[in-house]
């Protein structure tokens, strides 16, 4: 409990004092922290607190006055998961009117990664929480198992986070559409770019106000499949589809022609300016240059691989064969050209690998049987036939097979 005297919110590692807004009821009550649990807050590295807190500042209204929704837009390896676990606990067990803010939230995810996401929820929270992942089974068992979980009432429910995958969620999205969820987490959120599709449909009639969108590549090249985006986690932020369609995308794209004159550049740039702006206030995106601080410096080296005879062999008689080829074509890359890349890529890695090529004595490896030694097979590796080998093998053997 905090002492009954006004002070100024700040985040030091756990969610600091939230006090409760005039319009709410029981203001005589003593509001509280909401704190972040140790166990997850020990493990949150700077950058992945502020993600939480503009997180949990989003779905509890006070980033956006009467919207609940955000996109978490990191880039891959910054803990987006974690950040996304982390509020979800916190708002199943927390809140500043001290009872949970929720009593029961959904993950919604690739089929890939349902089981990812339940590992995820049981590595960070251990046995505090049992979740509930819809990996398989018939109908009847998946209807039955998500009415169970949509009947849960109460302050602690046995397993108030579900998992599913966006193909069964579109499949059972009546049963899931007949109660309702605290929060809905949408991973690989880009998928409901489209608002016509049957997912993106089920899930926007889903009865929940707190919508997170997971995704690191939330930029789309269509400003409407943004839009789509937006609109899912805050419904009317950018007006309806029309209204956008006429104030931000008709502006912008007319700026953006070549043959837009001056006024129509500096509308489309205003126009741009003030969508960035709408939308920074529910979007958060940070690259992996966080990460620099974390990991030692970066050393590249080079290392030119010598061929061995074999390769040597099998590069020019390649190249004799080739050569015509181009001269025919008067010089221009095509298709053959790109083909013919990949093969002696391959060449340079090991012959093994364009050996099928030579049996089948295919543009560029006609008589090349001959240079293989007798008896080869493709069974053994034979790494002294591979320069790439050979240097890879120098620091224990001392044979460098270098240039």
């Amino acid at each position: 409990m905090t002492a009954n005297k006004k002070t100024t919110p700040t985040w030091s590692g756990v969610f600091s004092a939230f006090f409760l807004s005039s319009h709410m009821p029981y203001r005589d009550k003593v509001p509280v922290h909401v704190v972040v649990d140790p166990v997850l807050s020990r493990v949150l590295r700077p950058h992945q607190r502020e993600g939480v807190k503009f997180l949990w500042d989003c779905v509890t209204s006070r980033r956006i006055s009467g919207s609940h929704g955000c996109i978490m837009a990191d880039e891959m390896g910054l803990g987006k998961t974690l950040q996304c676990i982390t509020l979800m606990w916190t708002l199943l067990r927390q809140s500043p009117d001290c009872k949970p803010e929720i009593d029961k939230a959904m993950v919604v995810a690739p089929s890939s990664l349902v089981k990812n996401w339940y590992n995820e929820v049981e590595k960070w929270l251990g046995g505090r929480i049992q979740p509930l992942a819809i990996d398989g089974g018939s109908k009847n068992e998946i209807d039955n198992k998500l009415a169970g979980f949509m009947n849960q009432r109460g302050l602690r429910v046995p397993s108030p986070i579900l998992i599913i995958s966006y193909e069964t969620f579109r499949l059972h999205a009546e049963v899931l559409q007949r109660g309702s969820v605290g929060l809905v987490i949408c991973d690989e959120g880009h998928r409901l770019k489209n608002s016509e599709n049957q997912t993106y449909q089920a899930l926007n009639s889903l009865n929940t106000p707190r919508r997170v969108l997971i995704s690191g590549t939330p930029i789309q090249n269509d400003l409407l499949e943004y839009f789509s985006l937006v609109h899912f986690v805050n419904s009317g932020i950018l007006g309806t589809a029309q209204e956008f369609k006429r104030h931000f995308e008709i502006p912008i794209l007319k700026g953006r022609d070549a043959a837009a004159s001056e006024g129509e550049r500096h509308k489309g740039e205003e126009r741009l300016k003030e969508l960035i702006g709408i939308v920074n206030r529910c979007l958060i995106r940070r690259t992996s240059d966080i990460l620099s601080k974390y990991l030692p410096v970066k050393i590249e080296q080079v290392v030119c691989c010598r061929l061995t005879p074999l390769q040597a062999e099998l590069y020019k008689n390649f190249l004799k064969q080739a050569k015509p080829v181009e001269e025919l074509k008067g010089g221009k890359i095509s298709v053959s050209s790109l083909s013919s890349i990949t093969s002696l890529k391959k060449l340079c890695n090991h012959p093994a690998l364009i050996y099928e090529k030579c049996m089948e004595e295919e543009d560029g490896f006609v008589g090349a049987m001959d240079l293989f030694p007798a008896g080869y097979s493709t069974k053994s590796l034979e790494p002294q036939l591979s320069g790439t080998c050979a240097a890879t093998r120098f620091p224990l053997e001392g044979d460098t097979g270098l240039c």
